[in-house]
């Protein structure tokens, strides 16, 4: 009897160890970590922006550029603060991003306007399209704020 409860709970002992989580689950713990790295640095870029409200790259290396100790980069994420037509300063936070990384984004920013993806040179948001500068590639992941 003990060698077959030995066995029942080495078997139980087997299956929790071999237990993975589904395909779906992996890929929502991504999205998020994906997003959880993105708004890091698009939080951090966008108060260097504020701060300094000059043209220019601010790649993760800048100085002055108040990332958590340890942050690493999981996508090549960039940002740009670029003076457009009206005169007015704005910073883009961008790179590569499948959809359901934009979409745990735009969750994670609780929907915010600021946040969308390039579709062939337009912001798409639920708001007025905006046509983006062309350095931001296709289907990127974008959040965008203007400088005032």
């Amino acid at each position: 009897m003990k060698v077959m409860a030995f066995c029942i709970l080495l078997l139980g002992f087997i299956a929790f160890l071999s237990f993975q989580p589904e395909a779906n689950d992996r890929e929502k713990i991504q999205s998020e970590a994906v997003a959880l790295n993105y708004a890091i640095y698009r939080n951090a870029v966008f108060d260097y922006a504020h701060k300094v409200k000059a043209p220019g790259s601010v790649p993760p290396d800048t100085p002055g550029l108040a990332l958590p100790s340890g942050w690493l980069n999981i996508r090549p994420w960039e940002g740009v603060i670029q003076e457009e037509r009206d005169g007015r300063l704005y910073c883009y936070v961008f790179g590569p991003a499948k959809p359901q990384e934009v979409a745990a984004v735009m969750k994670l920013f609780n929907q915010s306007q600021a946040v969308g993806w390039n579709d062939g040179g337009v912001f798409v948001r639920n708001g007025q399209p905006r046509p983006l500068p062309p350095f931001i590639p296709h289907g990127a992941l974008v959040s965008l704020i203007r400088l005032d």
